[in-house]
C-alpha cells in the first residue's frame, strides 16, 4: 500500500513514519526541512497543486500537517 504522510517531521509523524515503513511504501512530506530520520519532501499543504502532485497515485493519506507562524 502507497501511504502519503503530511507533516511527517512533526512528534507525531517522526514515530509513525518509521512504523508504516516497516509493511508500507510510505512518501512523508513537511513544511520543513527534515531535521532528523525521517527523509521528506518539502510540500506547502496550502498549496493544492503541491498537495494534489505529491498525494497523486497514493492509497492513503495520513494528514498530520498543521498550519503554525514560524518565528523568524
Amino acid at each position: 500500500m502507497k501511504i502519503a504522510v503530511t507533516g511527517a517531521a512533526g512528534y507525531i509523524g517522526s514515530q509513525l513514519v518509521p512504523y508504516l515503513k516497516s509493511t508500507h511504501e510510505v512518501f512523508a512530506s513537511d513544511i520543513l526541512p527534515d531535521k532528523g530520520a525521517t527523509a521528506c519532501a518539502v510540500v506547502d499543504v496550502l498549496d493544492s497543486d503541491s498537495t494534489d502532485s505529491f498525494c497523486a497515485g497514493m492509497d492513503a493519506v495520513v494528514h498530520l500537517a498543521s498550519f503554525q507562524k514560524l518565528k523568524t
